[in-house]
């Protein structure tokens, strides 16, 4: 698809549940009322949204998909301990909904293009008893990187419409300035002329 929205709904429709229980896609200029986010378990998609949304990670963050938007390398955890979770959240309610989640296994894989990191993708299980391995990792890398390659070209793609809307409405102007401007200079022309070909004829 040449809208990366829809390109990214269609990614994470595919990952879930064939990679992951559950996955959300990071971009810097998203908030996580847009962020794509899929769970085979639908009405957890909201509880991931709720943590995402009021529990928001700072940039320089030394956890989670902020540090891989940061550094460029991937997070990978095989095996997620279980007090592993009390650790990383400030209050209880955070604490419930990362319960509820029940997050065993994870991965975050930069999304980027020459080098230049705009966001992350992680793949977790949940729900499942499955586990990621060091295979997956690379499975996920690859799967990241051709992400961005799609997100790239439909975000060229949109800039290029748009630049392109604003030039169709600049040249639209620029021909109602015109036939406003000959408009206004030929009605007191048309007087001048008459006046003048009268006078030209001897007629005044």
């Amino acid at each position: 698809s040449l809208d990366y929205r829809s390109t990214l709904s269609r990614l994470t429709g595919l990952l879930v549940p064939r990679m992951a229980d559950w996955c959300a896609v990071h971009l810097e200029e998203q908030s996580a009322d847009d962020m794509p986010i899929m769970h085979v378990d639908p009405t957890k998609i909201e509880v991931l949204r709720a943590i995402y949304g009021r529990y928001p990670l700072a940039k320089d963050s030394p956890r989670g998909f902020p540090r891989v938007v940061r550094t460029g390398e991937p997070s990978f955890m095989s095996e997620v301990a279980p007090g592993y979770l009390a650790t990383v959240v400030s209050d209880s309610e955070q604490l419930a909904l990362v319960c509820a989640i029940g997050t065993v296994s994870r991965i975050i894989v930069p999304l980027a293009i020459q080098g230049n990191v705009f966001g992350a993708l992680t793949l977790a299980y949940s729900v499942s008893d499955r586990r990621y391995g060091e295979g997956d990792l690379a499975l996920a890398s690859e799967v990241a990187r051709r992400a961005a390659v799609a997100i790239d070209n439909a975000k060229l793609y949109e800039l290029s419409q748009n630049e392109r809307s604003r030039v169709e409405a600049a040249t639209r102007a620029k021909d109602e300035f015109v036939a406003m401007v000959s408009h206004e200079l030929r009605t007191p022309l048309n007087a001048i002329l008459g006046w003048l070909r009268l006078r030209r004829e001897g007629l005044l």
